[in-house]
């Protein structure tokens, strides 16, 4: 989730939380001074009301209309001033309303009567509905002006930010240009890309370093290797030499080999791992696949394997022509070299995934460890434990998925391009 998201969220939330809490308090409040303006209203009936019945001589027959309705009844009981709610039929609205009774017993002409004011609510109810509308708009104008004002000033005040890290997106260690970042005011960010930029110039001299010391290092181990292997090869064809001795040189020349190897395939792994194969080309898988299945078919052929390509037409694929070629070369190596006599390989190619099934003895140990440096299988003491973990590597660097399962002595590695 992105940030300003994230912010814009929590602020409606919390306007939200505001908003309620204010319509919800403004709408007591309101309540509560129209109850009062109702009270208010009654006691002024009331006072007009004694007003008049005080100045005239009061009958029984007479009907004083000081406000909406006026009620008086003869009675034989003093009762204390009460003010209650009611509904009663309001014939100009044609319905049942709400109205505040006040009742009040008064001493007239020497006759006891019992008076009761009614007062309507509902001019007072309308008037409160149209206000609490007239809030509710005015309320949500403002949080909809407010929640526009924040985003976009939030998004101006963030751009610095967000310009960092498209520069360190296109940030390469194997560049020697220094990151371009946007200039600005807030302390903050200017003290983020000072330090930014002074760790990325660190990381691109650490990088410069180990990448030199990796390629002389390769090169110098490479060429005493090269004069031993030849010398031991010179040595191997001396007449004198006994079987034991031969035997022995020829240990020699597989262990150099098998370093020299080492050496080449730390290299080639260092320069995936560092981005150093950045030049991409759109390739023909199909043909590719294709023309690598033919050249191992003699070693196929050697071994009797039993073969079976599902391989679609015009599959390309976008990445570095070097690296393909490696990865076809372990994945189909792999499923060649560990294969059965007499076995079976099955090829599939689609534009969505590369499967590669092949028959061999079961797996000592789980599949996930092969894809790690330096893990082999138990039984196959010839591999140095590094083509699957540089498969992975070139997996990883172009976004693919990697899956490898073992079930009794059929193996399955997938490639997923998507």
């Amino acid at each position: 989730m992105k940030l300003l998201t994230k912010t814009g969220r929590m602020f409606l939330l919390i306007s939200f939380g505001v908003y309620l809490a204010g319509a919800t308090g403004g709408y007591l409040v309101l309540n509560y001074l129209t109850e009062a303006e109702a009270i208010d209203n009654l006691k002024l009936s009331k006072q007009k009301l004694l007003k008049e019945l005080t100045d005239k001589p009061f009958e029984n027959t007479n009907w004083i209309s000081l406000s909406d309705s006026i009620q008086i009844i003869a009675t034989d009981k003093l009762t204390t001033e009460t003010i209650t709610d009611i509904e009663l039929y309001n014939s100009l609205e044609k319905e049942v309303l709400a109205y505040k009774k006040l009742t009040f017993t008064k001493n007239l002409n020497g006759k006891l009567y019992q008076i009761s004011i009614f007062k309507p609510l509902y001019e007072l109810e309308d008037f409160q509905e149209v206000l609490l509308i007239t809030f509710g708009i005015i309320m949500f104008m403002l949080l909809v002006l407010l929640f526009w004002i924040n985003y976009w000033y939030s998004k101006k005040l963030w751009s610095p930010f967000y310009g960092t890290l498209e520069s360190l997106a296109d940030f390469k260690t194997s560049s020697n240009t220094s990151l371009d970042l946007p200039q600005t005011n807030i302390h903050e960010f200017e003290s983020l890309n000072t330090h930014i930029n002074t760790l990325t110039k660190k990381v691109q001299s650490d990088f410069q370093n180990l990448k030199t010391f990796t390629e002389n290092a390769s090169h110098e181990m490479q060429t005493p290797l090269a004069v031993i292997s030849s010398n031991l090869e010179i040595l191997i064809q001396d007449e004198n030499l006994n079987q034991n001795q031969v035997q022995q040189i020829g240990h020699l020349l597989e262990s150099i080999g098998k370093l020299s190897k080492l050496n080449q395939t730390l290299l080639l792994i260092s320069k995936i791992e560092n981005r150093q194969f950045e030049k991409n080309e759109k390739i023909d898988l199909t043909q590719t696949l294709a023309n690598k299945l033919t050249l191992l078919q003699p070693w196929i052929e050697g071994k009797n394997i039993q073969t079976e390509y599902r391989i679609d037409d015009s599959v390309g694929i976008e990445m570095n022509a070097y690296l393909l070629e490696v990865l076809l070369n372990n994945v189909l190596g792999n499923a060649i070299k560990y294969n059965l006599e007499n076995g079976s390989l099955k090829v599939t190619l689609t534009h969505k995934y590369l499967k590669i099934e092949n028959l061999g003895n079961k797996l000592s140990k789980p599949t996930e460890q092969l894809f790690q440096r330096f893990q082999k299988d138990n039984k196959n003491k010839e591999s140095i434990g590094l083509g699957l973990a540089i498969v992975k590597q070139i997996c990883e660097t172009y976004g693919f998925t990697l899956t490898y399962e073992n079930l009794e002595n059929t193996h399955l590695l997938t490639i997923s391009f998507q």
